[in-house]
């Protein structure tokens, strides 16, 4: 099995501070993207780039564009707050769903 080379990129770590001050679960991947995070049971693949970094063409454009989840791309804090925030909404509009019989 081919190894990649595993890069981070500079605000990883701040990215996953902020994530989880806002009380969602969070956890570094390194592979084909970056983090997933979860919020009451949602989880959201998380690619994170430093704020004029693009996503790299081949494997990982590739992944990007065939995966059907949510994914995220995140420069900064500002992002984290609006990706919780969109974590948040998904919650409120799946509890609010009947539960089918």
């Amino acid at each position: 099995m081919r190894r990649y080379q595993q890069r981070v990129d500079g605000n990883t770590t701040e990215i996953v501070e902020a994530f989880r001050a806002l009380g969602v679960s969070c956890e570094v991947v390194n592979d084909l993207f970056d983090l997933v995070v979860g919020y009451g049971g949602i989880s959201m693949i998380v690619e994170v780039k430093m704020p004029k970094a693009k996503i790299k063409a081949g494997r990982q454009q590739k992944f990007h564009d065939r995966w059907t989840g949510g994914i995220r791309l995140v420069r900064s804090v500002e992002d984290v707050a609006a990706t919780v925030a969109t974590l948040r909404r998904w919650h409120s509009l799946l509890t609010a769903l009947p539960v089918a019989p």
